[in-house]
């Protein structure tokens, strides 16, 4: 009997939750069913105000490695090291974004 009253419970929430997805029309005439985080937004495809953030230029890491050679690995993160040369501040390591 408890097992049934906690299905129940659960079925009863999972039918109340609605999904939040974009809503907008596609060009097919159908609703765009892409997840967004919050209801009533929409999604980076119909958002006219959405802005593409800018791509950073890969670069070679300035690193050296053990052996006294310039690190070969390219990364895009603002230090100019790869996740192996990256210097860490009070126990944070920087990370790409």
């Amino acid at each position: 009997m408890k097992k049934l009253i906690i299905f129940a419970a659960l079925a009863g929430a999972c039918m109340t939750t609605q999904a939040q997805t974009c809503g907008a029309k596609t060009k097919a005439n159908t609703e765009c069913k892409a997840h967004v985080k919050v209801m009533g937004m929409k999604c980076w495809r119909h958002d006219p105000d959405y802005v593409k953030k800018p791509e950073s230029q890969s670069v070679t890491c300035k690193g050296t490695k053990k052996d006294g050679n310039k690190c070969t690995l390219k990364t895009k993160h603002a230090s100019g090291y790869c996740h192996h040369h990256r210097p860490e501040v009070v126990g944070i390591t920087y990370r790409n974004n």
